[in-house]
């Protein structure tokens, strides 16, 4: 694989991320609040960032 197409997917990625700072914001809050994370904290926050990074990449492709 060329090391174009890792650097391309790591754009998106970011470019996806530019539309979710709020979400991203409130997982990371939850996230240092709560120190030591254990499944399914924070799980709401993550699912909310997981669908708009999603949203996001969707309107990137």
């Amino acid at each position: 694989m060329p090391v174009e197409v890792p650097k391309q997917r790591v754009l998106k990625y970011s470019q996806a991320l530019m539309g979710c700072s709020g979400q991203a914001a409130a997982y990371g809050k939850c996230v240092a609040a709560k120190g030591t994370i254990k499944k399914a904290e924070c799980e709401k926050e993550f699912l909310l960032l997981k669908e708009c990074m999603q949203a996001g990449m969707k309107k990137i492709k």
